[in-house]
């Protein structure tokens, strides 16, 4: 398939107009006008791209962009480790000949994206999504339960190793309204207060966000960044097979949370 063809496919899934202003969703690198074969990953590192050369694929889409801090030059020496890294990354991948897109914001805010699959996992029903009051989904569960118990569910349904998860509020409090930001989303844990949620699901909490849930009522759970966002793999996947049926896609074997617990 013409490369044009497939972005324009991607594009129907995670339309670019809903990316966030300061975000850098779309062609990363594009260097082949044909495309067979696609992987599909969180975030691109040394292990995905060598992935992508054993499998043959023509085309990397990530959820996290690839370059998202200003480069001036391609300096793999660099004193900003950042720079350095998207340096280094970005020649394996021209030299190895792989277009690179990404979907970021531009799928976390899409009607079917991280947000509302993630809300969908964890069964709640009736879901508002992105653009809706929320920067993220709200949906209601089939039936109230506590905390303890609606954790130990995200822990199952978001395949959370023990540990890796935290929360605010106490195990006996209920929860029916769930609100769910992937990714980094205590900063909108105000949308989630207005529309009355029970409980925010989302990832990388600052303690003062903490603090400031625990004052207004609203429970957390802190899943982690990479554990709410780890769906995007297949959930995109899904979605481009469905409607690219000339394009092979793959999911990545090396979508792995940097973190360990100790």
């Amino acid at each position: 398939m013409k490369y044009e063809d497939v972005k324009r496919m991607i594009e129907t899934i995670a339309p670019p107009d809903l990316a966030e202003p300061w975000d850098n969703s779309g062609t990363q690198i594009k260097i082949k006008e044909d495309v067979e074969k696609a992987l599909i990953c969180l975030e691109i590192t040394r292990d995905v791209i060598r992935e992508a050369e054993e499998k043959g694929c023509d085309l990397i889409i990530s959820h996290h962009p690839l370059l998202f801090d200003e480069m001036r030059s391609i300096d793999t020496g660099a004193y900003d480790t950042a720079l350095a890294r998207q340096a280094e990354l970005s020649f394996q991948l021209i030299k190895a000949g792989i277009n690179v897109y990404s979907a970021h914001t531009s799928f976390d805010n899409a009607p079917k994206g991280n947000n509302y699959y993630v809300a969908k996992l964890l069964g709640a029903e009736e879901i508002k999504g992105p653009g809706e009051g929320l920067e993220g989904s709200i949906g209601e569960l089939a039936e109230e339960m506590d905390l303890c118990q609606f954790s130990c569910l995200v822990k199952e349904k978001l395949d959370i190793p023990g540990g890796l998860i935290r929360k605010v509020g106490g195990d006996s409090r209920k929860v029916k309204r769930i609100a769910v930001c992937t990714g980094a989303g205590g900063v909108f844990m105000d949308s989630a207060v207005a529309l009355g949620a029970d409980v925010l699901v989302t990832g990388d909490v600052k303690f003062d966000q903490a603090h400031k849930a625990a004052h207004h009522g609203l429970a957390l759970i802190d899943a982690g960044h990479f554990g709410t966002e780890k769906p995007f793999e297949r959930n995109f996947a899904e979605q481009l097979r469905a409607v690219c049926s000339g394009l092979e896609v793959f999911e990545s074997e090396n979508c792995t949370d940097p973190w360990s617990a100790v």
